[in-house]
């Protein structure tokens, strides 16, 4: 199950994931990527596992955001954690 927690860190929003992002938990947040108004932070550092269908529907939605979206965490993942 995914959490996704919300806060403001020098002036932008930041939503802080953890748990596992599967399509569903991908899907909704696309969704926020979508209704954003500006600036924001994707922070993956918490995510345990990243469904393959998940990620695809993130990175689909990261590609069509028109505002500076920055994303860090997901490079610490252990590559095995990855379906």
């Amino acid at each position: 199950m995914l959490q996704m927690v919300s806060s403001i860190e020098d002036g932008h929003v930041v939503l802080r994931l953890g748990g596992e992002l599967d399509g569903e938990g991908a899907a909704a947040v696309a969704r926020l990527i979508g209704q954003s108004m500006g600036d924001f932070s994707l922070d993956f550092s918490d995510v345990k596992r990243v469904e393959q269908s998940g990620f695809a529907v993130l990175a689909q939605a990261i590609r069509r955001c028109p505002y500076k979206l920055a994303v860090r965490g997901l490079w610490d993942q252990d590559a095995s954690s990855y379906k």
